[in-house]
């Protein structure tokens, strides 16, 4: 029970930092031009594939370290996806109980502070984006685990385990 747990916070800490170093550095390679659609806040197809990218990646490596930390892939794994689906509800709470932009606050303009943009664009930020968070997590999370452990795979009985 104990590397399981260590399993999950392992794999959701290498999650967590490959999304910042892919998504925030992503942000600052790009500009907030290239990043978010002309004067708006809304994300660039561009921004959208990275975000999905980086998921999938990070998810992937996070499923990967978890079975690899918990030698036993079943109850670490289904662990980290409770937890991913749960940090995702979160997420959506907050997204949906964010106030709209006014239609001031939709413009971009350059004037604006990252700052500014960041949190602008965090209220602008498309529900599907949040809804899609836990499936790509899951998918990634699955396949990592699976490579660990590839003879028993992401569901494996440990009673079965030699």
């Amino acid at each position: 029970m104990g590397r399981n747990i260590l399993g999950v916070i392992a794999g959701y800490v290498a999650m967590a930092a490959i999304i910042f170093v892919i998504q925030i550095g992503g942000y600052f390679v790009l500009g907030p031009d290239r990043v978010y659609q002309p004067g708006t806040f809304q994300l660039s197809m561009l921004y959208l594939a990275i975000w999905a990218v980086s998921g999938l990646v990070a998810s992937f490596v996070g499923g990967l370290v978890c079975a690899i930390v918990s030698k036993n892939s079943r109850g670490a794994v289904l662990s980290m996806i409770v937890l991913m689906v749960l940090f995702s509800g979160i997420q959506l709470v907050g997204v949906m109980m964010q106030p709209e932009l006014t239609a001031e606050e939709s413009v971009r303009t350059a004037e604006l502070t990252t700052e500014e943009i960041f949190e602008r664009g965090q209220k602008a930020m498309p529900v599907w984006v949040v809804l899609t968070n836990p499936i790509i997590g899951v998918v990634g999370v699955m396949l990592g685990a699976t490579l660990a452990c590839p003879k028993h795979g992401p569901v494996a009985n440990s009673s079965d385990q030699e």
